[in-house]
Parts: structure tokens; C-alpha cells; sequence
């Protein structure tokens, strides 16, 4: 494995890896601030689950890599290995220390014959195009919406890129000392004045009308 490290780039190490019929280059990076990245996204998915925990509500499995339910433990039997009467559940230290083990660091595989630098260089900014994509799709619910009209339609994604542009400017101004997921949790809790919202006639039944509403509530 050969190191590579200067002033002006991140520093990766690269290794060839044979494939049988082709050999592939394996890049793996580090960096401080994506290990921070890293940390903070898992420091409030850790709060998620202890809250969980407390509220009883930490039953369910899983459903992703990102799901904050994988930090939670369930045990099922006693320290002296009898059969226990009630499923307990706690913070699984054990997997939070083993992420954290892998934390900063990106490995990718190419067989592309570009210098290894120019390589990193396009793909360093690919996890926080990855992130802009996940909080668009899980905390501003971008999908699903409930309109028809094209206008309309280009009017909620707007709102919703104008209110990702609006957070990237508080994580700047925070200097990334807070997860987004506390970010989000302080603005929904804001005070606000009241703003009228118009809701679409045919939606006025619509069995989603509160989900509307909620949408509504968060973007105005």
C-alpha cells in the first residue's frame, strides 16, 4: 500500500487489487471533517435512541444503515444466561465504538488510469451531496407530495431547496458544532407569527389534509 499525502489535497493511501480477469485501484481517504461529519450525525441518531429507550418506543428493527434503531441493543436472556421475562433494551456500546473506529475515513475502488489525486479531488465532495440528498428526502420530506398542478409542483420543491439553502447557511454560521438533527428539532420548535396558507380544493377531503397542513406549517 503505497502513501500519498500533499499540502494542497486530502491525503489517501492506494493499493492494487487484483480481480482475476482485471485489477482495480483501491483509494482510501481521511479526513477530520468528515470524520466530524460522521460523529455528529451518530451523536444525534445516539439521542434518538436513548430517547427511544425511555419511551419505550425502541421495539422495531432496523430498516437501514442510517436507521438510529441499529444502536439499540436487545437482550433477552440474564447475565447468568437464564431465560429473561422481558426484553430489555439499551445502547449498544459495542457498535458505536466500532463505527467510530472507521470514522473519517472513505475508501472507493476504480480502475481508472487517472492520477489517484485527481480522483480524490472530484469525489471529495461527493458524501455532502449525499447528505443534501437525506435530509431533502427524510427531515424536509420532499416525497411524498400531494399536487397535480406543474406549478405548484416546482413551487414545493423550491420551498424545499430554499429551506436547505437556509439551513447550510446556520451550519456555516454554527461553524458545524451542532448536528442537523438538533438544528431541525430548535426551528420546528420556533414561535413564528401566523401565516395563512391556501389548501386546494380537491385536497380539502383529501384523507392527507393534516399531513398537508403539517407540510404547510413547516416551510411557511
Amino acid at each position: 500500500m503505497k502513501r500519498h499525502s500533499k499540502c494542497s489535497m486530502t491525503p489517501y493511501f492506494t493499493k492494487n487489487v487484483d480481480q482475476g480477469s482485471f485489477e482495480e485501484k483501491l483509494i482510501v481517504t481521511f479526513s477530520l471533517k468528515y470524520q466530524h461529519y460522521q460523529r455528529s450525525i451518530r451523536n444525534g441518531q445516539m439521542e434518538r435512541a436513548r430517547k427511544a429507550i425511555e419511551n419505550g418506543t425502541a421495539k422495531g428493527n432496523a430498516y437501514h444503515q442510517n436507521d438510529y434503531r441499529r444502536l439499540v441493543e436487545k437482550t433477552a436472556v440474564t447475565d447468568e444466561g437464564e431465560v429473561a421475562g422481558n426484553t430489555l433494551f439499551s445502547m449498544d456500546m459495542k457498535r458505536i465504538a466500532e463505527e467510530e473506529t472507521y470514522d473519517g475515513f472513505y475508501a472507493l475502488n476504480t480502475n481508472l488510469d487517472d492520477d489517484p489525486g485527481e480522483i480524490v479531488k472530484v469525489n471529495h465532495q461527493r458524501w455532502q451531496i449525499e447528505e443534501c440528498f437525506r435530509i431533502m428526502k427524510t427531515d424536509f420530506e420532499t416525497k411524498p407530495f400531494f399536487l397535480q398542478d406543474d406549478i405548484r409542483i416546482k413551487a414545493h420543491f423550491l420551498i424545499c431547496f430554499l429551506a436547505l439553502v437556509i439551513y447550510r447557511y446556520l451550519e456555516r454560521d454554527l461553524e458545524n458544532a451542532i448536528s442537523y438533527e438538533t438544528i431541525l428539532d430548535k426551528l420546528r420548535t420556533m414561535k413564528r407569527p401566523g401565516i395563512k396558507y391556501y389548501i386546494p380544493k380537491q385536497h380539502k377531503k383529501s384523507p392527507n389534509l393534516s399531513k398537508i397542513k403539517r407540510y404547510s406549517n413547516f416551510f411557511v
